[in-house]
């Protein structure tokens, strides 16, 4: 059924893009338009600005004009991205979207970037949630900072699930392992692990054959998020979770997990995967999940955690 109400989306380009701020944006549109929502897209190009060094992670965007102001105008107004944030100035967005909330950025192991990532960026969220209405932050762990930090309320809904039609489940196989995402990021070039690493450990726990996959696979298999930072949501986590990996974290997801109320079976955070003993796994009976129990948990995910169903809860939130 069509709504009535008109968004305008405002995010960084997102078509031919394999990351995961388009993976978000992309979702999230598709969603909002298959509710029944109107949407027009505004793809808005960024560059760093030499004269604003600090935050590392702001940008400035190319050839925003007033156009945009007048087309936006007498909608619902989104803004997506950080990155963005000089746009609320202009548009005092409805609802604006932070997928990394870099005041509350921790990679402990590398202070330096850290500190960087950090600097500077408390005063320009202050700035952008104060003009606007509602803020969308993707982690619990980032709103229980924010809600502190800025004393004011804000939505928290993670990124959705990709939803398998098949009723099949696939094998599980201990030879295999996946990694998933770009490492164009400088905190996730900083943390990939490198392969002869991963097969290294696997070999030296007598495990031969072992094959690697990036993003897709064919079997169940060792999920690697190689992040050893935290800042909003991993994207892949969740995905995994529902396809009934073997997650094996780099970084502790448990306020994650907590805050969206899943329990912890196939997950294992892990501080060094090149410590870790890929044997004794087996001997771990909460990482081994059977057929039955993955139903479950993709049914309840299929149902709490599709893209269509957090667009919902957003905007039912939006609107309460």
């Amino acid at each position: 059924m069509k709504n009535k109400i008109v968004i305008s989306y405002f995010c960084l380009p997102f078509d031919g893009v394999d990351e995961g701020q388009a993976i978000y944006d992309k979702n999230f549109v598709v969603s909002l338009k298959n509710i029944g929502y109107e949407v027009n897209v505004y793809p808005v190009h960024v560059k760093r600005s030499l004269g604003s060094l600090f935050p590392v992670w702001s940008r400035t965007p190319i050839g925003f004009s007033n156009d945009y102001i007048i087309k936006a105008k007498d909608t619902f107004v989104i803004v997506s991205h950080e990155s963005l944030s000089s746009l609320c100035d202009y548009l005092k967005p409805n609802l604006f979207i932070v997928h990394n909330l870099f005041c509350s950025f921790e990679f402990k192991s590398k202070p330096h970037i850290e500190f960087l990532y950090r600097f500077a960026s408390e005063s320009i969220f202050r700035r952008a949630f104060d003009l606007s209405e509602h803020v969308l932050l993707l982690s619990h762990r980032e709103k229980r900072i924010a809600e502190e930090k800025y004393n004011r309320k804000f939505i928290c809904e993670p990124p959705g699930v990709y939803i398998s039609n098949s009723q099949k489940m696939k094998s599980l196989s201990t030879k295999h392992f996946r990694r998933c995402g770009s490492s164009l990021w400088l905190p996730k070039r900083a943390s990939l692990i490198p392969n002869s690493v991963i097969l290294n450990n696997f070999i030296n726990n007598g495990v031969s054959d072992v094959n690697c996959s990036v993003n897709k696979n064919t079997h169940r298999c060792f999920g690697l998020i190689e992040d050893r930072f935290l800042s909003g949501f991993k994207l892949k986590f969740i995905q995994m979770y529902y396809d009934g990996d073997l997650i094996l974290s780099q970084s502790s997801l448990s306020d994650e997990l907590a805050g969206l109320g899943l329990d912890k079976s196939g997950y294992l955070y892990v501080e060094d995967f090149s410590d870790l003993n890929v044997d004794s796994l087996n001997s771990i009976p909460e990482l081994l999940l059977g057929d039955e129990d993955l139903r479950s948990r993709r049914k309840h995910l299929s149902e709490v955690y599709s893209w269509e169903a957090i667009v919902k809860r957003v905007f039912l939130k939006v609107f309460n």
